[in-house]
């Protein structure tokens, strides 16, 4: 669609085009320990080409991000983050093709943020976001309200990381009365809405949500029903079970649910403070398990329950200079209706986030950040995350992140939220070149 709106010189005059090249390393503590199972040292050439076009009520955009692992192959990604073609009128807009969404209103915690399928080995926090096919209409019914409709014929699979990868959701072994046992990651299952399990990717999907201002309050109410992949869980089918003993190896698939999703998302401007509450409710359609087995901690049926984050922000100037500082403050939590039973949801279930951001506003953009995330019901969990980025040229920019991870589990315990990070300290450096 965009080649087509591309095809005249008078089009040609009307697109602009962006992007970056970018060099990013990482590396996990203990990386220079060789009988490690997992990849520890990574190195990475990533891009972001974007190309617009206007022409009256008609538009298009792409823009598509890549990324080659060197070291660390099963990093390397090439994804659509939007593909559209789009008409906009004062009242409408209509877009067509691949789309990307920002539901969300706090810093690490995302309950009502889940249309858009991820990319989960990159920011644990904020996982790199991927282009959602759908059509999608906006349309303004009165003064400060909108209202969308999407509606969604396809299932995107997320990334998930690998066994070898200190990020993965499953482990690369276990041990089976004393055997080792490999363990594969499979391709996904998906369960309709009748409950049935299958492995195609087309389904029918939908979503809608109305936003309306009051003053300097933002709010927002949402209603998706669609194959959720922020919460997949891990089976065995029968037939990799029967396979176990001839090859010494399991393959694991994530299994995404068809969910009821309805979410709210609220922000309100009190003088230097910013008020921040997100809460989704979901309901699970009940999956025909036949032929499946549970792993761990991921249960075969997942409950129905409710996710709720809310978060403050103060911010204010320091005195003689343009910088400007903000403290940060969020919690998380979850309520089940029918109780919570024996299963994993999120690193984050019931966590605190304690942060400070200090932007110089300078020439330069250097800004600082700094957030320790903490589990409240459980033993000492911390999650400590420090960054910095600016620019060095007109065209340059570096940033560079440090995650300490400590989190243990305790003794005989299989481990679940933030202590299945335990240990997993990172560093990451990224230079990048701006076009």
């Amino acid at each position: 669609m965009l080649a087509l709106a591309l095809v005249s010189p008078a089009a040609l005059a009307k697109t602009r085009s962006r992007g970056s090249v970018g060099l990013e390393g990482r590396a996990f503590w203990g990386f220079w320990e060789n009988d490690r199972p997992t990849e520890d040292l990574g190195l990475a050439l990533e891009a972001r080409v974007e190309l617009a076009w206007d022409e009256d009520i008609w538009s298009a955009r792409a823009r598509v991000f890549g990324r080659v692992g060197a070291l660390d192959l099963d990093r390397s990604i090439l994804a659509p983050e939007e593909l559209y073609l789009g008409i906009s009128t004062d009242r409408v807009r209509v877009r067509v093709g691949a789309l990307l969404f920002n539901w969300s209103a706090t810093e690490a915690f995302h309950p009502a943020d889940v249309l858009n399928s991820r990319n989960f080995d990159s920011n644990l926090e904020n996982a790199e976001k991927l282009g959602e096919p759908m059509a999608w209409l906006e349309g303004h019914l009165w003064e400060g309200a909108r209202f969308e409709a999407m509606f969604m014929p396809a299932r995107i699979d997320p990334r998930l990381p690998g066994p070898r990868s200190r990020l993965a959701f499953i482990p690369s072994s276990f041990d089976l009365g004393g055997t080792p046992v490999a363990l594969t990651l499979g391709d996904p299952l998906w369960t309709d809405r009748d409950g049935h399990v299958g492995s195609g990717h087309f389904a029918p999907q939908w979503g809608a949500r109305i936003s309306q201002v009051v003053g300097d309050a933002d709010i927002s109410l949402q209603a998706v029903r669609h194959s959720d992949r922020s919460q997949p869980v891990f089976v065995a089918t029968d037939d990799a079970l029967r396979q176990l003993g001839s090859t010494g190896s399991l393959e694991l698939r994530p299994l995404y649910s068809f969910v009821t999703h309805v979410g709210l998302t609220y922000t309100q401007v009190v003088g230097d403070w910013v008020l921040k509450l997100e809460a989704a409710y979901r309901h699970f359609r009940r999956t025909d398990t036949t032929g499946l087995a549970r792993t761990g901690i991921f249960p075969l049926q997942q409950r129905d329950h409710l996710e709720i984050a809310g978060g403050l922000e103060y911010g204010w100037l320091w005195p003689g200079t343009d910088a400007e500082g903000t403290l940060l403050l969020e919690g998380q939590g979850y309520v089940y209706p029918d109780g919570r039973g024996d299963q994993f949801e999120s690193p984050f279930e019931s966590d605190i986030l304690i942060g400070y951001r200090h932007a110089f506003n300078d020439l330069a953009g250097r800004e600082l950040l700094f957030t320790l995330i903490t589990d409240v019901t459980t033993g000492p969990e911390l999650l400590i995350n420090l960054s910095y980025s600016q620019r060095i040229s007109d065209v340059w920019s570096i940033a560079a992140a440090l995650r300490v991870a400590h989190a243990p589990a305790p003794a005989g315990a299989i481990p679940e939220g933030l202590q299945v990070l335990d240990g997993d300290h990172q560093l990451r450096l990224t230079l990048t070149r701006h076009f």
